[in-house]
């Protein structure tokens, strides 16, 4: 779906399973209501993992839980990539709701330092999967891999257009 390294993606939901690959005794000790979702995998977003895999961007950051919960998923493959995930809770008193994070490898925009901008592939890719967005439970599958891919070349045309 992309043509070059993302370096961050934010999400509202967890990518289903990232779980997995941080603390989740410590995580379940404080959530003990996501035991079964624990257990059966259905924590967290469908979606996300295959995007996770796709893009392997450096950082990933989602709220929803409302708990601070680190996470490294490893991507294999040459380089040894892996995405740093990180969700915080909410911010209330006496709740671990912040931390800052150094992101050494963002090359300067200008004379003011890191610029962050829209990114036209990804607005494509929103376009593109927009139809497949639902409020139930369980939403419409996507569709295979190469009429995605089809779909957001269409959307990235309308973008530039813009």
């Amino acid at each position: 779906l992309t043509r070059g390294q993302i370096d961050v993606v934010l999400s509202h939901d967890w990518p289903r399973g990232v779980h997995r690959h941080g603390n989740e005794r410590n995580l379940l000790s404080k959530k003990r209501f996501l035991e079964k979702e624990v257990q059966t995998n259905t924590l967290g977003n469908p979606h996300t993992p295959a995007l996770m895999s796709h893009l392997q961007p450096s950082y990933w950051f989602s709220a929803h839980l409302h708990t601070k919960f680190a996470a490294v998923v490893p991507h294999g493959g040459p380089g040894g990539r892996r995405t740093k995930f990180l969700s915080l809770d909410k911010c209330l008193p006496q709740r671990d709701f912040l931390q800052v994070v150094s992101l050494p490898d963002v090359p300067p925009g200008g004379p003011g330092g890191v610029r962050l901008e829209y990114d036209a592939e990804w607005l494509a890719v929103l376009r593109a999967t927009q139809p497949f967005l639902s409020l139930d439970r369980r939403g419409p599958p996507l569709p295979p891999p190469a009429s995605l891919h089809a779909r957001v070349e269409e959307e990235l045309a309308w973008v530039r257009e813009k």
